[in-house]
């Protein structure tokens, strides 16, 4: 939402500015649980499993947030304070494969407001599935009363992991 729009090669603390994807309020993008068509811009480009860090600058309230951090399996901090998702209703496999390759995985929902999402589906599909080490804190005052499609929302989740918690 930040209306001063960095440019190309721009950088912000200390990183170039390499792609740029406005209008992310406006669009209500599209995404396929079953075939993985999509037309969220960042993971149709590809670059979803070269992200390390998500940090939302400015405060955004899309229409849809499904599958918007698929496939960021390197992704080791995500900072969700800004993104608003009150007026969110379809979250399916937004976190799918989300550190999946990383050996601790730590991701705090606190702040996602889900109150009018119906579709839940494969939300956590894969979410650190590699991880040795998983938590997943956040979802203990999530309003669910919405929820139609739970399917597989956390298939596969902690995969592998010795230490599991969901909670505070």
């Amino acid at each position: 939402k930040n209306y001063d729009l960095p440019t190309i090669t721009d950088t912000y603390n200390n990183l170039a500015v390499t792609k740029l994807y406005p209008n992310v309020e406006t669009t209500y993008y599209e995404y396929d649980f079953y075939t993985g068509e999509t037309t969220v811009p960042w993971l149709a480009d590809g670059i979803n499993p070269l992200v390390e860090s998500v940090i939302f600058v400015d405060e955004i309230k899309p229409l849809t947030t499904a599958a918007w951090f698929s496939t960021m399996a390197n992704c080791k901090n995500m900072d969700l304070d800004k993104l608003n998702t009150e007026r969110v209703t379809r979250m399916e496999d937004m976190f799918h494969e989300v550190g999946a390759n990383l050996n601790t995985f730590n991701l705090d929902l606190s702040t996602l407001n889900v109150s009018n999402v119906v579709d839940f589906k494969g939300m956590f599909n894969r979410t650190g599935r590699s991880a040795q080490t998983f938590t997943l804190t956040g979802l203990d005052n999530w309003d669910m009363s919405s929820a139609v499609d739970l399917a597989a929302m956390f298939h596969e989740t902690a995969y592998s992991a010795n230490t599991f918690s969901i909670g505070d």
